[in-house]
């Protein structure tokens, strides 16, 4: 193969390589929001019978991340963010249903949210007697 060849297949495989692939123009991988967004809390409604931990990494100041650990009771609403915001912020949520030690484990999700505002999460469960039937709406 002459070196011409090698450098029009490889200049065409990083003009390639490099096109956009699927992303639109100012595309950011966010949900589709109307207007700016705006700050807010990440509040959790435990609607089960069990404890529910919540806890994520509060990366507001990035030098300086830190684990943010809340305890919700059954039938409380609690604030699990303990701060304000700012809009436009993805929470990983990680939820743990805190089940009596004579069950021998742990129910997880993992629940990721947008900050636009107060954001409400509902946990449920589908079946009372089963707790791996936990919702988030």
């Amino acid at each position: 193969m002459s070196y011409t060849v090698v450098l029009l297949l490889s200049g065409f495989a990083l003009v390639y390589g490099c096109t956009d692939k699927g992303t639109g123009p100012g595309d950011t991988g966010l949900p589709p929001q109307e207007g700016e967004p705006e700050e807010g809390r990440v509040l959790l409604a435990n609607q089960t019978i069990y404890v529910v931990e919540t806890v994520y990494l509060n990366r507001v100041e990035e030098e300086r991340p830190r684990i943010v650990r809340v305890q919700v009771e059954p039938g409380q609403t609690l604030d699990v963010s303990r701060e304000i915001l700012p809009p436009g912020l993805k929470v990983e949520l990680d939820l743990v249903l805190l089940l009596p030690a004579e069950m021998g484990f742990r129910v997880r999700h993992k629940a990721e949210v947008y900050i636009d505002g107060d954001v409400l999460l509902r946990l449920f469960l589908e079946d009372s007697n089963d707790p791996f039937s936990l919702r988030i709406e």
